[in-house]
Protein backbone atom coordinates (compact mmCIF):
# COMPACT_ATOMS: atom_id res chain seq x y z
CA UNK A 1 0.00 0.00 0.00
CA UNK A 2 1.69 3.52 -0.75
CA UNK A 3 1.64 6.41 1.30
CA UNK A 4 -1.30 7.81 -0.68
CA UNK A 5 -2.98 5.15 0.08
CA UNK A 6 -2.36 5.15 3.75
CA UNK A 7 -3.24 8.91 4.04
CA UNK A 8 -6.66 7.80 1.96
CA UNK A 9 -7.38 5.28 4.48
CA UNK A 10 -6.44 7.22 7.44
CA UNK A 11 -8.98 10.15 6.51
CA UNK A 12 -11.72 7.70 6.24
CA UNK A 13 -11.35 6.66 9.62
CA UNK A 14 -10.78 10.35 10.72
CA UNK A 15 -7.97 11.30 10.39
CA UNK A 16 -6.86 15.26 10.57
CA UNK A 17 -7.01 16.41 6.70
CA UNK A 18 -8.06 19.91 5.27
CA UNK A 19 -12.19 20.07 5.09
CA UNK A 20 -14.08 22.06 3.58
CA UNK A 21 -17.76 22.16 4.68
CA UNK A 22 -20.94 23.31 2.41
CA UNK A 23 -23.89 21.73 4.48
CA UNK A 24 -25.23 25.69 4.71
CA UNK A 25 -24.36 26.62 1.54
CA UNK A 26 -26.65 26.75 -1.59
CA UNK A 27 -26.08 24.25 -3.83
CA UNK A 28 -26.09 26.81 -6.65
CA UNK A 29 -22.83 28.43 -5.62
CA UNK A 30 -20.58 25.85 -4.77
CA UNK A 31 -18.48 24.57 -7.85
CA UNK A 32 -16.26 27.59 -7.28
CA UNK A 33 -15.83 27.05 -3.73
CA UNK A 34 -14.82 23.50 -4.34
CA UNK A 35 -12.32 24.22 -6.99
CA UNK A 36 -11.00 26.22 -5.27
CA UNK A 37 -10.45 24.36 -2.09
CA UNK A 38 -8.75 21.23 -3.97
CA UNK A 39 -6.37 23.64 -5.53
CA UNK A 40 -5.47 25.18 -2.77
CA UNK A 41 -5.02 21.43 -1.32
CA UNK A 42 -2.98 20.47 -4.21
CA UNK A 43 -0.66 22.81 -4.09
CA UNK A 44 -0.14 22.62 -0.18
CA UNK A 45 0.93 18.98 -1.18
CA UNK A 46 -1.78 18.04 0.79
CA UNK A 47 -3.38 14.72 -1.50
CA UNK A 48 -6.11 13.89 0.71
CA UNK A 49 -9.57 15.85 2.26
CA UNK A 50 -12.95 16.20 2.91
CA UNK A 51 -15.61 17.87 1.95
CA UNK A 52 -19.23 18.22 4.29
CA UNK A 53 -22.18 18.34 2.32
CA UNK A 54 -24.15 17.42 4.94
CA UNK A 55 -27.99 15.37 5.63
CA UNK A 56 -31.05 16.11 4.13
CA UNK A 57 -32.61 15.17 0.76
CA UNK A 58 -29.36 14.57 -0.88
CA UNK A 59 -29.47 17.83 -3.67
CA UNK A 60 -25.96 18.94 -2.04
CA UNK A 61 -24.86 15.37 -2.43
CA UNK A 62 -25.64 14.92 -5.88
CA UNK A 63 -23.80 18.73 -6.70
CA UNK A 64 -20.75 17.74 -4.91
CA UNK A 65 -20.40 14.38 -6.29
CA UNK A 66 -21.17 15.14 -10.09
CA UNK A 67 -18.78 18.11 -9.89
CA UNK A 68 -15.77 15.77 -8.47
CA UNK A 69 -15.92 13.25 -10.82
CA UNK A 70 -15.36 15.71 -13.69
CA UNK A 71 -12.72 17.27 -11.62
CA UNK A 72 -9.11 16.92 -13.29
CA UNK A 73 -7.51 16.92 -9.28
CA UNK A 74 -9.72 14.10 -7.84
CA UNK A 75 -8.31 10.67 -8.46
CA UNK A 76 -10.53 9.20 -5.73
CA UNK A 77 -14.09 9.79 -3.87
CA UNK A 78 -15.29 7.87 -0.66
CA UNK A 79 -18.28 8.65 1.01
CA UNK A 80 -18.80 8.72 4.68
CA UNK A 81 -22.09 10.10 6.10
CA UNK A 82 -22.85 13.42 5.15
CA UNK A 83 -19.41 14.12 4.07
CA UNK A 84 -16.95 12.53 1.10
CA UNK A 85 -13.24 11.80 1.15
CA UNK A 86 -11.47 12.84 -2.00
CA UNK A 87 -7.69 11.61 -3.34
CA UNK A 88 -6.06 14.39 -5.32
CA UNK A 89 -3.96 13.15 -8.42
CA UNK A 90 -0.31 12.67 -7.47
Amino acid sequence: MSDSDLKFFAAQLGADIPELDLHKNNPGDIEIEIDQFLYRSFQAKKDVVRIIYGGGQGIMRKSVLDFLHQHPLVEKIEEAGGSCVVKLSD
